[in-house]
């Protein structure tokens, strides 16, 4: 656990001082609720903030004075994603986008980039530290984002974007339950109330699931009397959770005559995002159904189903497994269970503290269970990335080839 809960105590003030700040600046891009569109590319702010660092750790590397180490990623990640970067190539070319090919590789590059950045952080501060600062900075934007509403008058239901609460929520139980310092209380408490009024189902789930994978059922059960007594005083105030739970129900008493009939939701389900989602997701089967192999390609949904259906559409079936069944068939699933796999197994063979193993899982999970409920969300790969930065770095004999 000592990896977890310190840096290197040999460093230098000024480097960890330096690291600290590369790493906010990190943490707050990983946040950022805005994406600036570079013609048909739009950037992502943290993979933006990854190649601004890295030239300013070169940079700094060629004056003679490094900020952090230089470590690469568990063999098994960096192999797997390399393999995700070829497949995106290979579809590419295969279906004639090769731009939208080219443009993924470099996706999944910057990403490994990224993980680079993140290890070299670990070297100067430890995971603790990274965790905390990120912890931090997603509670400040959460509370800015929040704030904004609020003065626009939107006191309730400001779910979007909610990977800002969910981050902070996440990392704010794993303290909570491991340190318990009055600062993650507060956090946790201001957080909670915030979650609850986003209206974000997405961030119920996984917030749920998580703290059962953290305290067990047993110690939730006031928490969760009073999360459900707060779900009900919100929902007096807004119809927005009024709509969810009649939509539950309709689709628990008819699941299979809708999947039948889709048309059934109109005027039986209010919530226009249930039924966009629920659509989606049975046109998205269908769309694999019918490319099941390599899928229809990255980015080519929307063209599939106007082909296949003759209607538009949204952007994605708002579910990242059903979009890669889609977009890149049995091949890219298939990769994508290899990823989660090998650092599920890592996380064990790579300790014997219990505590390391459940940490990183449930950065695991967070990260399935968000990729189940939403879909092209970088945090989806983020939460993953974290449980990579509890595992070793890549050894030196399979660096030289021995």
């Amino acid at each position: 656990m000592a990896m977890i809960y310190q840096g290197i105590s040999t460093l230098s003030r000024a480097k960890r001082d330096s690291a600290k700040f590369l790493c906010y600046l990190l943490a707050f891009a990983s946040v950022l609720p805005y994406e600036p569109y570079l013609g048909p590319v739009f950037v992502r702010p943290i993979l933006l903030a990854t190649l601004v660092i890295v030239l300013f750790m070169f940079l700094k590397a060629l004056a003679g004075s490094g900020v952090v180490g230089n470590c690469l990623p568990n063999e098994n990640y960096t192999f797997t994603m390399l393999v995700l970067a070829v497949f995106f190539v290979v579809q590419g070319a295969t279906i004639g986008v090769m731009f939208v090919g080219i443009k993924e590789f470099i996706e999944v590059i910057a990403s490994l980039t990224l993980m680079v950045l993140l290890l070299s952080l670990r070297s100067s501060l430890g995971v603790f530290k990274i965790l905390e600062i990120f912890r931090n900075a997603s509670f400040l934007m959460s509370i800015c984002w929040v704030s904004l509403n609020v003065i626009d008058g939107n006191y309730i239901t400001f779910k979007d974007p909610y990977w800002m609460l969910l981050l902070a929520t996440v990392l704010s139980l794993v303290f909570f339950k491991h340190r318990r310092s009055p600062a993650d209380v507060f956090m946790l408490l201001v957080l909670i109330p915030l979650d609850i009024l986003s209206a974000s189902r997405t961030l119920w789930v996984v917030i749920v699931v998580i703290s059962i994978m953290l305290f067990g059922v047993r110690r939730l059960i006031i928490p969760g009397l009073i999360v459900a007594l707060l779900l009900i005083l919100a929902a007096n105030y807004d119809r927005q959770y009024g709509l969810y739970y009649s939509g539950i129900i309709f689709l628990l008493n008819n699941l299979f005559s809708v999947i039948a009939d889709p048309t059934m939701l109109d005027g039986n389900v209010g919530n226009v995002s249930d039924r966009v989602r629920i659509v989606e997701m049975l046109r998205t089967m269908q769309v694999f159904l019918n490319y099941p192999f390599l899928g229809v390609g990255v980015d080519q949904y929307q063209d599939a189903v106007n082909r296949m259906f003759g209607s538009g559409t949204h952007l994605t079936a708002h579910n990242e497994f059903m979009r890669v069944l889609a977009e890149g068939g049995a091949v890219l699933f298939l990769i994508y269970v290899v990823l989660y796999r090998t650092v599920w197994v890592a996380l064990k063979r790579s300790s014997r503290d219990p505590r390391v193993i459940e940490v990183g899982r449930l950065f695991l999970v967070a990260s399935m269970l968000l990729a189940f409920f939403s879909a092209t969300n970088y945090m989806i790969h983020f939460f993953l990335q974290l449980s990579v930065l509890f595992l070793p770095v890549m050894s030196k004999a399979l660096l030289s080839g021995k």
